[in-house]
């Protein structure tokens, strides 16, 4: 699997740095390994997004939350099949939300947040648009929400 880490480039982007009261540039304390082991895949979407994008900084597919390494070394090696056969990637999206919405219905109440932020990430999708445009638009909605006054 990591192979989908070849050729790719890794960024970090804060995207409102005045909203928290620890922006003193030092790194955060880390969380207990106990505390860990208890979060949820997808949980935390509105602070951690993952934002895959081709040479030309136009989005491919997005993930938001937590994730397992084994899960989002999984969404990494769906968005390199999507860059490496750009012709492929609608019908690719599609038949991965035909899968997930399969899984999800066949789970039933037993369905997980995590497949549906996955299908959420997939049917929101901002598919070709420049990363910027993306990045303003999230610290918009940010703003619009009132966490930033």
């Amino acid at each position: 699997m990591t192979d989908a880490l070849d050729g790719w480039i890794s960024g970090r982007h804060n995207q409102c740095p005045g909203l928290y009261c620890s922006s003193t540039g030092r790194a955060a304390d880390p969380y207990p390994p106990e505390q860990l082991a208890t979060v949820r895949e997808s949980t935390g979407g509105g602070n951690v997004r993952f934002l895959f994008c081709d040479a030309e900084g136009r989005v491919v597919h997005a993930l938001t939350g937590y994730w397992t390494p084994e899960s989002l070394m999984a969404e990494i090696a769906f968005a390199a099949s999507l860059i490496a056969s750009p012709a492929d990637a609608p019908p690719l999206r599609a038949g991965r939300i035909r899968a997930l919405e399969s899984d999800h219905a066949a789970a039933g109440p037993r369905s997980g947040r995590a497949v549906a932020a996955r299908l959420r990430a997939l049917r929101d999708l901002p598919a070709g648009r420049p990363v910027g445009e993306v990045l303003r638009e999230i610290e918009d909605d940010i703003y619009r929400k009132g966490a930033i006054g």
